[in-house]
């Protein structure tokens, strides 16, 4: 997935190239640091290194996460000058999704996570935190591919 992310990411900046700005090469950032992320969270199992595999799990994650967030300035700016793609219509069939899950994936399982942390107990998971994590994948696949095949390059 993140080799087949790169090309499409690709074609999603050249196809913004007039509105990036600061916010588009930031989310373009993130969105590479997914890329390479993503592979290593499939090759490196977390019984084989539990520490790789969390930070491979934080750079796709985290990078697709926050290069979501910064890509909707440049989205939101091709909508105000009124370009053909996108529509509030598609940010929101695109958007909605991955950030209710996003957020469900923070409330019942990061915040327990990170409180065993604090408490100095280690990482303790839950037992859906598989789950959730397969829910965040399709919903970060359905947000981007999404993108990908409703942009309309200028």
């Amino acid at each position: 997935m993140g080799i087949f992310l790169i090309p499409h990411t690709l074609y999603v900046f050249h196809s913004l190239k007039s509105d990036l700005g600061l916010y588009g090469k930031i989310s373009f950032f993130f969105l590479m640091i997914a890329c390479i992320g993503i592979p290593f969270v499939g090759i490196i199992s977390t019984d084989l290194s539990y520490t790789v595999h969390i930070i491979a799990a934080a750079m796709a994650f985290g990078g697709i996460g926050l290069g979501m967030i910064f890509l909707f300035s440049p989205l939101k700016k091709r909508i105000q000058r009124g370009a053909e793609w996108p529509t509030w219509n598609i940010l929101f069939i695109l958007f909605i999704p991955l950030i209710i899950i996003s957020l469900l994936t923070i409330i019942i399982i990061g915040i327990p996570a990170m409180h065993g942390l604090i408490k100095g107990e280690g990482l303790n998971a839950p037992e859906i935190w598989a789950f959730f994590e397969w829910l965040l994948v399709f919903s970060m696949l359905y947000w981007f591919a999404g993108i990908v095949f409703s942009c309309k390059p200028e």
